[in-house]
């Protein structure tokens, strides 16, 4: 019959308890697989810490919305300077007497290159704020501000030379059509809502950069940028 060893106890007359280290470590085993837990302090040694904003998607974004704008922007000032060229070519092939009120573009083709050489520039200014914010650059915000402003005027003031060039052109279709083709009343109203939309077109982008990069927690974040 097996006979039953005694516990070892303590001077108190208490069972001991076994200690962790008096345990085996069962074969295959070691302290290696043992995983550690990585230090709930802050790190002292030096080292590259995170800079503000990383990790923010909205530079990229608007950066690459201002440089498609600013590209596009550039090759329509490019068609522009060929505007009144081919505006004659387009009337060369109409018959002489139809009433296409072509003409009133001879009038303001000096107008419509000049516009059109301000367009790229401001168009190049876009340009190179949205590669500088896509790059988080500081000068960034400043450029594409710049931009804004300047392209709210040009826009107010490019709009209102088109209407009263459009203007001319219906009253030059009801000149030559007798009256009967184009009243001169509906002209005023097919001019306008073009102007209506040309100017919510062109401001629509300058206004949204102006209120985005006027937000708090923008400024703070590219308030950091080099």
């Amino acid at each position: 019959m097996p006979t039953e060893l005694p516990h070892p106890s303590t001077d108190s007359g208490q069972p001991a308890q076994p200690n962790q280290g008096d345990c085996p470590t069962p074969p295959g085993s070691s302290n290696a697989d043992t995983p550690i837990s990585p230090p709930l302090a802050p790190p002292t040694q030096p080292g590259q810490l995170g800079t503000r904003g990383e990790g923010k998607s909205w530079p990229s974004v608007l950066g690459t919305i201002a440089i498609i704008f600013g590209v596009l922007g550039i090759l329509g000032g490019i068609f522009g300077l060929f505007g009144p060229a081919i505006m004659r070519a387009v009337s060369s092939v109409m018959p002489k007497n139809a009433p296409t009120g072509l003409e009133a573009y001879d009038d303001w083709s000096g107008w419509m290159r000049a516009s059109s050489v301000v367009a790229m520039l401001i168009a190049a200014l876009l340009l190179v704020g949205g590669i500088r914010l896509y790059r988080r650059r500081g000068s960034s915000v400043r450029i594409i501000r710049r931009w804004a402003v300047i392209k709210i005027v040009y826009a107010i003031g490019a709009t209102a030379v088109n209407y009263q060039i459009q203007q001319e052109q219906f009253e030059a279709m009801a000149q030559g059509g007798g009256g009967a083709a184009t009243p001169v009343q509906m002209a005023g109203v097919m001019a306008a809502v073009t102007v209506g939309i040309s100017v919510l077109w062109l401001c629509a982008l300058p206004v949204f950069m102006l209120i985005w990069l006027s937000r708090r927690k923008v400024r703070e974040e590219f308030g950091g940028w080099g």
